[in-house]
């Protein structure tokens, strides 16, 4: 489960890189604080959310104690079986790695900004982008722009992004899980 379209589009190229996309479901909560209450609502009806991964944009709520704090809000009670529920929905929490303070849309525009203009068509869209009030658009306007559907310019901005330095780092946690599941399911 993700935040939006953007890290959909991020966990289904992880995915394909280990040739799972077809055996995956990825659905999107939208609001983090959704990611909390989604997974404590599963937890409740008696999910047990062993092949589920709950994945957080990175720049908020990247400590332990935050996420701690944040399931401790939807999970309460002192008894065994809602400290079971906490932990085990803290190790469902996962999240790419973003530099301190940046937004999941600038961090992958300063990466994409560095490409050349001439191999890749969204690069001069991203390039071409000034300031904005919100940092979705930092994507969102320079998709509109492409004219390409919104689907295929952010699989487009994974691919380009897969092949950046800072790659494994920030997809590391999410990346780990899928690697261990895989393994464990034998798929």
């Amino acid at each position: 489960m993700v935040e939006d379209n953007l890290a959909e589009a991020l966990v289904r190229k992880i995915l394909r890189i280990h040739n799972l996309e077809q055996s995956c479901k990825v659905s999107q909560f939208g609001s983090k604080e959704n990611s909390y209450l989604v997974g404590a609502g599963l937890l409740l009806r008696g999910e047990t959310l062993d092949n589920t991964l709950i994945v957080l944009d990175g720049d908020v709520d990247v400590t332990e104690a935050e996420k701690r704090a944040k399931i401790n809000r939807v999970i309460t009670g002192t008894d065994g079986n809602s400290q079971q529920r906490r932990e085990k929905l803290l190790s469902k929490i996962k999240q790419f790695h973003l530099p301190v303070n940046k937004k999941p849309e600038e961090f992958i525009t300063d990466e994409l900004k560095t490409l050349d203009d001439a191999e890749h068509s969204l690069v001069p869209h991203i390039k071409a982008t000034g300031p904005v009030q919100d940092h979705h658009d930092l994507l969102n306007i320079p998709i509109t722009n492409s004219g390409m559907p919104e689907q295929t310019a952010l699989a487009e901005i994974a691919n380009l992004m897969e092949h950046r330095s800072c790659w494994a780092n920030y997809v590391t946690d999410i990346n780990n899980w899928i690697v261990t599941k895989k393994a464990e399911l034998g798929i």
